[in-house]
């Protein structure tokens, strides 16, 4: 008897736990931020920003460009298993985790969307 209460209380909780995440992982979105203020500190983060496509570069892989807003550029990798046709010159918002290679930052694109 006292182990069926206990099972029950349980299964309570994690359902309400797991609804609870549903929502909250539904509604969260990420904050735009400027170009200039990634630093290191932001390493293996998820980030949202937006600019202009430059010096686009494609490979049978991926996209390798420039991101550019207000003079501040990052240098961003989209692997092509995305639909996304990029070009230069294209306005976007992008969403990725910041990453480091050859000590440069840089952002591994998740999503971009076109503006």
């Amino acid at each position: 008897m006292e182990t069926d209460k206990f099972f029950n209380i349980s299964l309570v909780c994690s359902l309400l736990g797991i609804f609870l995440l549903i929502i909250f992982c539904n509604n969260y979105e990420l904050k735009e931020m400027d170009i200039s203020s990634i630093d290191e500190s932001y390493i293996d983060q998820k980030v949202k920003i937006s600019g202009t496509i430059k010096n686009l570069f494609e490979t049978k892989g991926l996209y390798i460009f420039d991101i550019e807003k207000d003079s501040e550029s990052m240098k961003a990798i989209l692997f092509k298993d995305n639909k996304t046709i990029l070009r230069d010159n294209l306005d976007i918002i992008l969403e990725g985790k910041i990453t480091e290679y050859e000590d440069e930052l840089e952002i591994i694109s998740q999503r971009i969307t076109i503006k």
